[in-house]
């Protein structure tokens, strides 16, 4: 009978232990499988070192049947579609997904302004200006200056405006594959010449190999020595190649007729608007 009775209270504790667990307190709230207690104290969630979003071999044996599964990664992985960066993933059944990706507050925008680069780019023929590989670089920096100003309190959450464009690289930067951004470009331009007109692009491709995802020609309304205030609004979509390179804006200048000399452009702001990223 002793026997029995021992058995029956370790079953039952069994039981209870199997459906569910606190620590620090010993009455877990209903619906929970595991209840933690503690007002000064956290959760350390396991640290591992991704290789990429569809690393599925650092943690053995993953797959669909560890959905949901969640861990902070320590590594840094600069490869297109496939990269990460420390923080919290957690595993959806195919690969890894930045917990900042979902939820609430994935919309949003950041001001940037640019006060100190000027940038003189050199006249071309009219031919040349038809060509990408003859565009001027801009090397836009939102950093490098204490009259550089970034707004970013309406931000999507836990981004930056740092997350919108790279200064080091100068190019805007997705923050996600699929990403849907609308970019408010604006800068001044001063002409040496009349009868003049810009091109201007946002390039993702490498060195070389220019991809233009955005072109458009912009006549110099105001002549030579005159200060023109461009503004242009570009709806952009963010795929593979965006996300691997960025864009970078550049610029050629030319005149309808004539000689050309060259055009000063400067005062570069930029509002990047993160529409979707679904």
């Amino acid at each position: 009978m002793k026997f029995f009775k021992s058995f029956i209270c370790l079953f039952f504790a069994f039981y209870y232990l199997n459906a569910q667990v606190g620590i620090n307190t010993t009455t877990p709230l209903d619906g929970t499988s595991l209840h933690i207690e503690g007002g000064n104290q956290g959760v350390m969630i396991n640290k591992v070192a991704l290789t990429g979003r569809t690393d599925n071999t650092t943690i053995p044996g993953l797959d669909a049947s560890y959905e949901g599964l969640m861990v902070y990664n320590t590594s840094s992985v600069s490869d297109g579609t496939n990269s990460v960066l420390p923080g919290f993933y957690f595993w959806n059944g195919t690969e890894w997904s930045n917990v900042k990706e979902g939820g609430s507050g994935k919309t949003g925008w950041v001001a940037l302004t640019d006060t100190n680069t000027s940038i003189p780019i050199a006249g071309i023929s009219v031919s040349a200006a038809n060509d990408p590989a003859n565009y001027t670089n801009i090397p836009i920096d939102f950093e490098d200056d204490p009259g550089d100003n970034i707004i970013d309190t309406y931000a999507p959450t836990g981004y930056s405006g740092s997350d919108f464009f790279d200064s080091t690289t100068n190019t805007i930067t997705p923050l996600a594959l699929g990403d849907a951004v609308l970019v408010r470009l604006q800068f001044t331009a001063v002409p040496q010449d009349n009868n003049s007109y810009l091109v201007i692009a946002l390039d993702i491709g490498t060195a070389g190999s220019p991809i233009i995802v955005y072109q458009k020609t912009i006549p110099l309304l105001r002549g030579s020595g005159q200060t023109n205030r461009v503004s242009e609004t570009i709806m952009l979509y963010q795929l593979g190649t965006f996300v691997a390179n960025g864009a970078q804006l550049k610029a050629a200048y030319s005149v309808t007729s004539g000689s050309v000399n060259n055009c000063t452009v400067s005062d570069f702001s930029l509002v990047i608007e993160r529409l979707s990223n679904d």
